[in-house]
């Protein structure tokens, strides 16, 4: 199953009065910022943003800070967010993922169900039977190695997640949970689109000697920013790193030069 998250996006969104509100105020830049708002609050576990990040979320987006600021104040005055001084979210999102998760759990459920069932009406549970036919022993045996081969897959999957989280914490000094639903999630989404466990590792490794010691950065070092859906940009930064090893020098101030 596809754990990647995804919300509905409304075909007409943009004739909706109070979206129309904040094109008026601050055009079609704007509107692209809004939904990108959207997005980041959709893959924060607590579907929001908080007023202490937009200025890392300026720099992690490129986008301007006084104009995110604007689309902000604009969102929240046309109420299509929002705020309680800390942090501002949109209540609409928020119903739309809840129900996404209820779908998805309810689902899983389902599947687990049809698979007990399907196991319960192939495998004989008469223990007075001791003798198979060669034919029924073959596809007794068929269903069992099946069964199996699922249960390593998912074993293997299970030591891969633990051995991410586990190179995580060793790294940055947290402590995670490979169990936690949030962590193992983001996790599965980059797995099932074919990264491997190395690739984890070299993500975590460069954003860790990118971020860490950086105050404002520092707290965006935890798996539903590292494993997000900018895991593959982060990827191929660990790749250009190794390039050009030798010719990068980190100043103090956070930024970086060229080495002469």
């Amino acid at each position: 199953m596809n754990n990647t998250y995804y919300f509905s996006h409304d075909g007409n969104a943009r004739s909706d009065a109070k979206i129309a509100g904040l094109l008026a105020e601050c055009g079609w830049e704007g509107y692209g910022i809004y939904w990108m708002l959207i997005e980041c609050m959709f893959e924060d576990s607590d579907t929001q943003i908080k007023y202490k990040h937009i200025h890392a979320l300026s720099f992690t987006e490129r986008v301007n800070e006084e104009l995110l600021r604007r689309v902000i104040a604009i969102g929240i005055e046309q109420e299509l967010f929002v705020s309680d001084g800390d942090s501002f979210w949109s209540n609409g999102l928020r119903d739309r993922k809840d129900y996404f998760v209820s779908s998805r759990n309810q689902k899983s459920a389902a599947g687990k169900k049809g698979m007990e069932n399907r196991w319960k009406n192939h495998v004989p549970v008469d223990k007075n039977i001791t003798v198979l036919s060669e034919n029924d022993n073959g596809v007794n045996n068929g269903v069992i190695e099946n069964h199996n081969n699922k249960k390593k897959r998912k074993d293997n999957k299970r030591n891969e997640i633990k051995e991410i989280v586990d190179y995580m914490n060793g790294k940055i000094g947290s402590a995670y949970k490979d169990t936690a639903l949030g962590t193992v999630s983001h996790i599965n989404a980059r797995l099932s689109e074919g990264y491997s466990v190395e690739d984890f590792k070299k993500v975590i490794d460069v954003k860790t000697d990118e971020w860490k010691d950086d105050v404002v950065y520092s707290k965006f070092l935890r798996p539903d920013t590292l494993f997000s859906g900018k895991f593959d940009g982060y990827l191929n930064q660990a790749g250009m790193n190794n390039k050009s090893t030798g010719n990068v020098q980190k100043l103090e101030s956070g930024g970086f030069k060229l080495k002469i």
